[in-house]
């Protein structure tokens, strides 16, 4: 058993957000705003493109690491994992999270 006056450890602790940029690519411009607000809410660092060439030109003109992609999965000009694919060719340290709001 541990030590009883330990106090339990944060497991954010290790996480700064405020250093983390994240790109989020979404055609609809109600859902990329909303994802945008919430996560400059929790203190990151937010980059908007609504299409996947505003993307890239975004990512090709940004001096700074962007650690992650946030990117929708069905745009009209190009699809999620095609940008993914692009942006990670010229940024291959940059994650890649799926997003979708498909509706039949």
């Amino acid at each position: 058993m541990g030590d009883s006056t330990s106090k339990p450890q944060d497991l954010r602790s290790g996480l700064t957000c405020q250093s983390q940029t994240i790109l989020v690519v979404d055609d609809e411009r109600v859902v990329r705003e909303l994802v945008s607000r919430i996560l400059r809410s929790r203190g990151y660092t937010v980059l908007e493109a609504h299409c996947g060439g505003e993307a890239l030109r975004i990512v090709q003109e940004h001096a700074d690491t962007i650690h992650l992609l946030l990117t929708d999965v069905l745009m009209p000009d190009m699809n999620g994992p095609a940008l993914a694919e692009q942006v990670q060719a010229l940024r291959p340290c940059t994650k890649v999270l799926y997003m979708s709001g498909y509706r039949t």
